[in-house]
């Protein structure tokens, strides 16, 4: 939904920050990251696990195209500006950032932790637990009861 979670790897931080719901945004490139005149957002559900998420994102993403495709006004394509002021920054998330803490487990709800797990599922890395012999658990796939 930019100009929020402009940057790297939106869909995991919005869920990772809680985020159920937000839209899927086409917008013409410019020279800076996810700056560019917004052409159309679609809403979207970034709730369940990843594959839920890839079918929302995959809908979202066809009735973009069609109403891009179907508006005889090419104007439209020149976009709405993005009001700077409202724009928010995330970075790329790196693989160690999949890793769940002591702190995590001890300060986080489940409803924290699930959301970072299932935002982490194939086929990004996955949400880990590092233990005394330096191995990883990993979790492909969690549910709260």
């Amino acid at each position: 939904d930019l100009p929020k979670y402009r940057g790297g790897t939106p869909i995991q931080n919005q869920r990772i920050n809680g985020i159920k719901k937000t839209k899927l945004t086409a917008f013409r490139m410019d020279n800076r990251i996810d700056s560019g005149p917004i052409i159309y957002k679609a809403d979207i559900t970034i709730d369940g696990h990843m594959n839920d998420i890839f079918l929302s994102l995959s809908l979202a993403s066809a009735k973009i195209i069609n109403k891009i495709i179907m508006n005889k006004d090419i104007n439209f394509l020149k976009g709405t500006p993005q009001r700077e002021e409202d724009a928010t920054f995330y970075k790329r998330r790196k693989p160690q950032d999949s890793e769940i803490t002591i702190n995590e487990l001890v300060n986080l709800s489940s409803e924290e932790l699930y959301n970072k797990i299932c935002s982490l599922e194939d086929p990004y890395p996955n949400a880990f637990i590092k233990t005394k012999d330096n191995k990883k658990l990993l979790f492909k796939y969690v549910e709260i009861e």
